[in-house]
């Protein structure tokens, strides 16, 4: 039977169990969370410009330890 590393606690790094749980409870802590945008608040994320530089997971796990 094959192990998957979402389901095998010991085999996720320490920084990786850090990272998802703060992003966890950041979702969590959200009040918006589950809620609908509005058409307007759609349009506006359409017209907003996009990220032309991207980070790499390396480049993260550098600057967070």
């Amino acid at each position: 039977m094959a192990t998957n590393t979402a389901t095998t606690k010991n085999k996720l790094s320490p920084a990786l169990r850090a990272f998802a749980l703060e992003v966890l409870q950041e979702v969590l802590r959200d009040p918006d969370f589950g809620r609908e945008f509005t058409e307007v608040a759609r349009r506006r994320l359409r017209a907003a410009p996009r990220a032309k530089k991207t980070v790499s997971f390396a480049e993260i796990k550098k600057r967070c330890g």
